[in-house]
């Protein structure tokens, strides 16, 4: 398994177990909104990366960021781990494909 795929899935995870405000609470007390963050940076530094491989992570990232931030705790936690920008980044730089559901996720989240 390789590790893009690992962290692909456990972000699939963390979006589906964010969706309580009490879930959402105790990951933002755990600290899940800075792996999260980094997740979505991945690969828009210039470094090179498998372009599939990292589409598959924003994805997954977009989709934990779009639950986790559902909520005030969330948002707030997202927030302070620089969550936004990377989404701004990614709706910049990352793959086409996804540019579109960065923007939504920030106008859902961060608006």
């Amino acid at each position: 398994v390789s590790t893009q795929s690992t962290w692909g899935e456990a972000a699939a995870t963390l979006a589906f177990a964010a969706r309580p405000e009490r879930t959402a609470r105790r990951l933002a007390d755990l600290g899940a909104a800075v792996p999260l963050s980094a997740l979505l940076k991945r690969g828009l530094d210039g470094s090179p990366t498998d372009a599939a491989g990292a589409m598959q992570l924003h994805a997954a990232g977009v989709l934990a960021t779009r639950f986790f931030g559902g909520h005030d705790t969330g948002r707030r936690a997202l927030l302070d781990a620089g969550a936004q920008q990377a989404l701004m980044a990614l709706a910049r730089r990352g793959h086409p494909a996804l540019r579109g559901a960065a923007v939504d996720c920030l106008d859902d989240v961060f608006s």
